[in-house]
C-alpha cells in the first residue's frame, strides 16, 4: 500500500535533480563565506575585525614561514585568512599566493601572478567550497583552488580589469564580487559559470585612489570609501548594464592626505558605520541616511591631521570601537548618550 507514494517521491526527486542540472543555483550558493575562524579581510563582510574564537593561550611560537625575500620583492602586506579545512592563505610582494598547512607552516600549494614587485596587497576571500578570490597588481581578479595534482594552484576563473588592484574582495547576496581598482573605480563582477566566463556587471567611478576595501551589509548595500574624502552607500543593479544607485555620500571635508579614507568601513548590528580618515577623525555614520551620528578627533587633537589614521576599526561585543592612529596611541572609544545628544567617550588610549 506504500508503493505509490515511494514512486511519486522518486519521480519528484528526479524532476528536481533535472531542474538543478538545467538551472543551477545562483552563485551565492557556492560563494558564501567559509565556515572558519577568519575567512576574509577583517573577518567578515561587515569588516568588524572581531573573531568569535579565543586567541592562543600562550605566546609559544609554533612555526615561521619565509618567502625567502623581503620588502618589495617578498614582504607580506596582506592579512592571512583561513579556509574551511584550516589552510592558511596569503599573498606576498613577490607575486606569489601561498596556501600553507596550519600545523606545520609548509606549502600545500602556491600560485604565481604576473607581477613580482609589490605585487599582492589584496587579502583573499575564501568561500565554503574552499575557492579563494583575490586581486593582484597584474590587474587580474582570480578565483583559485587547490590543484588536482602538483603544487601549483588551479585557476577556476580570472578576469583582467586592465589596471592594478590594491583592495580586498567582497560578495553581495546575489553572488557578485565587488573590488576596487587603481583606476579609482569599484567593480561588480559576475563570476564564471559553466561555459560563460567572468564578466563585469557594473562599475562605479570615484574621484580618488582606492585603498579602502568594500563592505557589504546584510541587505546588499555596498559601502565604499575613497581618497577623494567620500564614503558612498551603493545599491548595485540587478542586471548588467544598469546604473549603480548612490543611496548617499558622506564627505570628510578634505581629500587625499588631509581627509581621504585608507581603511575599510565597519558596520555594527545597530546600523552604524565607522570609518576613520587621514584628517585624524573617526566618523560614526547612520547606514541608512549617511548622516553623521558623532565624530572623535583624538588623533587630530594630538597634532596629526595628515595621513593620520590608516587603521580600520574593530568593533567589540559591547560596541566599543578600537583603532590606532599615527600619534602612536591605540584608542578604545564608546558611544555615550547625554542630555544634548550622543557623543563618543575615550575609555582609554
Amino acid at each position: 500500500m506504500f508503493n505509490k507514494p515511494i514512486v511519486f517521491s522518486a519521480t519528484i526527486l528526479g524532476v528536481l535533480l533535472l531542474l538543478l542540472i538545467m538551472f543551477p543555483l545562483p552563485p551565492l550558493f557556492s560563494q558564501r563565506l567559509a565556515e572558519s575562524p577568519w575567512p576574509t579581510y577583517r573577518g567578515n563582510l561587515k569588516r568588524t575585525g572581531v573573531a568569535a574564537f579565543k586567541g592562543p593561550p600562550t605566546d609559544k611560537l609554533r612555526w615561521v614561514f619565509s618567502t625567502g625575500l623581503s620588502e618589495k620583492e617578498g614582504g607580506i602586506e596582506t592579512d592571512p585568512v583561513i579556509g574551511p579545512d584550516g589552510t592558511i592563505y596569503f599573498g606576498a610582494n613577490n607575486g606569489i599566493f601561498y596556501a600553507l598547512d596550519p600545523e606545520s607552516g609548509t606549502i600545500r600549494w602556491a600560485f604565481p601572478t604576473d607581477f613580482d614587485t609589490f605585487a599582492i596587497y589584496s587579502t583573499a576571500f575564501v568561500d565554503q567550497q574552499g575557492i579563494v578570490y583575490l586581486g593582484a597588481k597584474d590587474g587580474k581578479v582570480y578565483a583559485l583552488t587547490a590543484p588536482r595534482k602538483g603544487i601549483m594552484g588551479d585557476v577556476v576563473w580570472s578576469i583582467n580589469l586592465g589596471t592594478t588592484i590594491q583592495t580586498s574582495p567582497a560578495f553581495t547576496p546575489d553572488g557578485t564580487l565587488v573590488i576596487g581598482a587603481d583606476d579609482w573605480a569599484y567593480y561588480g563582477i559576475t563570476p564564471a559559470r559553466g561555459t560563460s566566463g567572468a564578466k563585469i556587471k557594473w562599475r562605479f567611478q570615484t574621484q580618488g585612489t582606492l585603498i579602502s576595501s568594500p563592505t557589504v551589509d546584510f541587505d546588499g548595500t555596498v559601502f565604499v570609501a575613497s581618497m577623494d574624502g567620500k564614503v558612498y552607500a551603493l545599491q548595485p543593479p540587478g542586471e548588467a548594464g544598469q546604473p549603480v544607485k548612490v543611496l548617499w555620500t558622506f564627505a570628510s571635508g578634505g581629500r587625499d592626505d588631509k581627509g581621504g579614507f585608507e581603511n575599510a568601513p565597519a558596520i555594527d548590528n545597530e546600523g552604524t558605520l565607522y570609518i576613520a580618515a587621514n584628517d585624524g577623525v573617526l566618523y560614526a555614520l547612520d547606514t541608512k541616511s549617511g548622516k553623521l551620528k558623532w565624530s572623535f578627533d583624538g588623533v587630530a587633537r594630538a597634532g596629526y591631521r595628515t595621513y593620520a589614521i590608516f587603521s580600520s576599526v574593530a568593533i567589540g561585543p559591547d560596541r566599543t570601537i578600537y583603532f590606532g592612529g599615527k600619534d602612536g596611541d591605540l584608542y578604545a572609544v564608546r558611544e555615550r548618550a547625554g542630555l544634548f545628544g550622543t557623543n563618543p567617550a575615550a575609555l582609554w588610549s
